[in-house]
């Protein structure tokens, strides 16, 4: 799917994301931690030796996300 078709999938599919989001359950401290270094643009492993963690532990705090 192209930049402008994931787009409109995601607007047509607005109202079941606002679900989604009122429904999951709060971030832990580490996966708001982990995703703001994301948002930064940090790699996997610019989290893990930021945080002084595995890799594996960084990848499954984000695999909610992605």
């Amino acid at each position: 799917m192209n930049a402008p078709g994931a787009i409109c999938s995601l607007i047509s599919n607005k109202g079941q994301i606002m679900a989604n989001l009122r429904t999951a359950p709060p971030l832990s401290s580490r996966e708001k931690e982990c995703l703001l270094w994301v948002a930064k643009g940090k790699s996997s492993w610019d989290i893990e030796t930021t945080l002084g963690i595995s890799k594996n532990t960084v990848n499954f705090q984000l695999k909610r996300f992605f």
